[in-house]
């Protein structure tokens, strides 16, 4: 099948040449208008990045201060429970009054401390064997 436009073979190629011309100033037109928003929007992108750049500065901050804050409470951290209990063997205990009661007190804890881990090593001596 052979088709032959021989007149309008040139007119076909020149209205597709203006068409490429007319799509290829359509999109430079988009590209300008683009290109203007972008500069209109960059101090509000480049405020951004900053206010970003602070905000990493400051969270490091706070993690350095947390971290420092947890290894100086951690002393403080193991010794509230044994602290509490003391508290809770005074408090139950009607003779023990003022500091010597808390001393007492603290006997009381150490002792039942180091009887509850004989009672531990005992157990486990027996399951052992």
């Amino acid at each position: 099948m052979n088709l032959n436009l021989y007149p309008y073979n040139f007119y076909i190629l020149y209205a597709s040449i203006a068409l490429v011309v007319i799509m290829l100033i359509v999109l430079l037109v988009k590209l300008i208008k683009s290109a203007k928003t972008l500069q209109a929007m960059q101090p509000a992108l480049d405020s951004m990045a900053r206010n970003m750049k602070l905000l990493e500065i400051k969270s490091e901050v706070i993690n350095e201060s947390s971290e420092a804050s947890k290894k100086a409470m951690q002393p403080y951290l193991t010794l509230a429970p044994i602290l509490f209990a003391i508290y809770m063997i005074y408090k139950n205990d009607e003779d023990l009054k003022g500091i010597k009661g808390y001393e007492k007190a603290a006997r009381r804890y150490m002792d039942r401390q180091r009887d509850e881990k004989r009672i531990a090593k005992a157990v486990a001596k027996v399951l052992v064997k």
